[in-house]
């Protein structure tokens, strides 16, 4: 990683044709990844700091002052205060999907319905109980494999 990004800092600084860094690139830069394993150059961080109008930060990202996201312990008391579960799970998905989430659990949200094809024939050629295990020869990284596949009934 550390060669990595020291090659992205070079091509970013020593050409001049490339003097617009992309949002993530100013991101990790500008430690809104979290730190990264090698120092970054203070012109990259300048440079990122100001395409992008953004401070460096040296906390974990999600303690940063311009957080714009709820932390979990508020994710919980908004769900309570809803009257939805408030679980991680809920808490998760009402973070990324709050508006499904709250249509889905008052039943507002579109039904999910599963139905068989129609117009299919029946799989006749499902293996039996005791069917022959079909054989299947594989070649991985150019050494070749033999393998079995058989059904195995509950």
């Amino acid at each position: 990683m550390k060669k990595y990004f020291s090659i992205i800092t070079c091509y970013a600084m020593d050409t001049r044709a490339w003097q617009q860094l992309s949002p993530q690139a100013a991101d990790i830069a500008l430690g809104y990844y979290g730190q990264c394993p090698a120092s970054v150059d203070p012109k990259v961080q300048t440079l990122a700091a100001k395409q992008f109008n953004k401070e460096p930060i040296q906390c974990r990202p999600v303690e940063a002052p311009a957080t714009k996201h709820a932390h979990m312990d508020d994710l919980k008391k908004e769900l309570k205060r809803k009257g939805m579960p408030s679980d991680p799970e809920y808490c998760v998905i009402h973070a990324m999907f709050p508006q499904q989430l709250e249509a889905h659990l008052n039943g507002k949200g579109p039904a999910s319905t599963i139905s068989k094809p129609t117009n299919t024939p029946e799989d006749k050629a499902a293996p039996r109980e005791n069917s022959v295990p079909r054989r299947y020869a594989l070649r991985i990284n150019g050494k070749p494999i033999e393998v079995a596949v058989e059904t195995i009934s509950k």
